[in-house]
């Protein structure tokens, strides 16, 4: 309380402090659970953090949606009809399976680390989809690799997958 009205704290008029929060972001900030992101600003509020435990859903994303800091979906990333124009995950290292469904304005996706093996990668009816990158992917481990609907893609590299393990 500012008991002498000078508009500064002084030390003496701190009587208490308290946190409304434990930080935000940084090397360990982890979604425990799963997460449906459903507007703009929560898909701003999501590219602080390094991991969701659970899946990750993005219904609305609005135009860009870079998450810089994510390096791992426990369960499955899964985009349909979110409006994203340009998706920028360039730390993503791990995923349970990746779905890309009915975004008919993206026309970008990066997610060049995502390494190692993958269940199941689809990308169906991304009409406006002209370059896609998945060149750290090197196995499709229990499912489908699948591209459908993908009518103006000029830039695809999905040049480390080795072997597909499903239909």
């Amino acid at each position: 309380v500012d008991s002498d009205g000078s508009g500064v704290l002084d030390e003496a008029e701190f009587t208490s402090t308290s946190y409304v929060c434990d930080g935000f972001g940084g090397e360990d900030a982890v979604i425990d659970g799963s997460v449906v992101v459903t507007s703009q600003l929560e898909a701003a509020l999501l590219s602080a953090f390094t991991e969701v435990t659970g899946d990750l859903t993005i219904e609305a994303s609005g135009t860009n949606l870079e998450l810089p800091w994510l390096q791992s979906v426990g369960g499955d990333l899964i985009f349909d009809d979110s409006g994203a124009t340009t998706v920028s995950l360039p730390m993503l290292s791990s995923v349970g399976a990746l779905y890309v469904w009915d975004e008919a304005n993206m026309t970008d996706f990066t997610a060049p680390m995502l390494a190692g093996g993958v269940d199941e990668i689809e990308f169906v009816n991304v009409t406006s989809l002209t370059a896609l990158d998945l060149s750290g992917v090197t196995s499709v481990a229990n499912g489908n690799l699948l591209f459908d609907n993908l009518t103006v893609l000029a830039t695809l590299d999905v040049s480390a997958i080795a072997t597909v393990s499903g239909d």
